[in-house]
């Protein structure tokens, strides 16, 4: 495997590592190994970049919904999605959400975990598909249901894939591990 110094689309410089069996993939190279990011000719782009003086740039409608959560708020989701936009969560006790039935959940979430702090992790952007890996952390000292809170500090993660036009989510699958959460409350 060869490591090599390039400039990324953003004209950053960033280091690329390939491997032969990433070759084969519709973009011309793919990451290798800790900490590598390929910028492929194709739409495809690959983030983080993950140099040390390097921080991960979230896209715009995405960094003002996560900023919007990490204050407590969820207005910020009447902009970052489309009036129509259908939010498919597993788990949510209706998989197919709207805009705010996915804001009423996300409120209760919000109220167990008035501290909640998410962080975009990785991202990744492929024609009008954005993905997303995410972390969250918080203190359970809201009501989560009809379960009393605990005060335990939790950590759990989740994926994302949103479907954006113009600057709006029109469509998003939402996967975050729910159980996780609940085994690190004692809750199940």
């Amino acid at each position: 495997m060869a490591a090599i110094r390039s400039t990324s689309p953003m004209g950053f410089a960033h280091p690329r590592s390939y491997c032969s069996a990433h070759a084969s993939l519709p973009h011309a190279t793919a990451p290798c190994g800790v900490g590598a990011v390929a910028w492929p000719a194709s739409p495809c782009q690959y983030r983080p970049m993950r140099e040390k003086n390097m921080s991960l740039e979230v896209v715009k409608y995405e960094a003002n919904w996560i900023a919007g959560l990490n204050r407590g708020d969820v207005s910020p989701a009447d902009e970052t999605f489309a009036p129509k936009c259908i939010i498919h969560m597993a788990g949510a006790p209706s998989p197919d959400l709207s805009v705010s039935a996915f804001k009423e959940l996300v409120s209760g979430l919000l109220v167990a975990f008035p501290n909640l702090q998410v962080t975009v992790k990785d991202q990744v952007i492929a024609g009008d598909k954005i993905a997303f890996r995410w972390v969250a952390t918080g203190t359970h000292t809201g009501p989560l249901g009809e379960a009393s809170p605990t005060g335990k500090q939790v950590q759990f993660d989740g994926l994302i894939i949103d479907h954006v036009v113009g600057d709006q989510v029109v469509e998003r699958w939402e996967q975050w591990d729910q159980m996780g959460m609940l085994q690190q409350l004692g809750l199940v």
